[in-house]
């Protein structure tokens, strides 16, 4: 007589190969969360200087609509997101920026002394903060020290880095 030989149900996983699947899904997620907040911060980087483009436009606009007279103001309209350029010319000029950007004019032409930006003091106000200085334009020193020009404008803006920032600078 024939003796029937039980077989072992071999269709589960070892410990073994759970623990390499575990361990491997581990390293996919530690790297996505990883790179979330760099990626956060590129498209925070790429919004505030897009916003600094669109606002030089708008100022090259109003110099080109006033016979290159500079703006005496740059300011957000109360309860939106669009940025009016203004001064003693007939044609104002408009630019939208993001609802949460903060502006500061400053016509250094008027007796103010050259200013030094730091990161710490654009970025103490809000990541989104732009300052703006009409009668200077950026300089090529990594100081940030503005070189005077009466023709020109400089738009400053917060880069935000992984170990703190930087400075950003746009000549109108």
């Amino acid at each position: 007589m024939y003796m029937l030989k039980k077989s072992k149900n071999n269709s589960g996983f070892t410990i073994v190969e759970t623990m390499i699947v575990l361990a491997i899904a581990g390293l996919i997620l530690a790297i996505v969360l990883l790179a979330v907040p760099a990626l956060q911060r590129a498209s925070q980087n790429s919004n505030i200087k897009s916003d600094a483009e669109a606002i030089a436009s708008a100022i090259n606009n109003y110099e080109s609509n006033n016979t290159g007279q500079i703006p005496t103001g740059v300011s957000i309209k109360a309860g939106s997101n669009q940025v009016v350029v203004t001064g003693s010319g007939s044609v104002n000029s408009q630019a939208t920026v993001q609802a949460s950007d903060t502006i500061q004019f400053q016509n250094s032409t008027s007796g103010y002394l050259a200013p030094t930006y730091s990161t710490a003091s654009l970025m103490d106000v809000s990541p989104n903060h732009l300052v703006i200085d009409a009668g200077y334009q950026c300089s090529t020193t990594p100081s940030a020290q503005l070189t005077p020009s009466a023709s020109s404008i400089a738009i400053f803006y917060p880069i935000v880095t992984g170990s703190g920032g930087g400075i950003g600078c746009l000549q109108a």
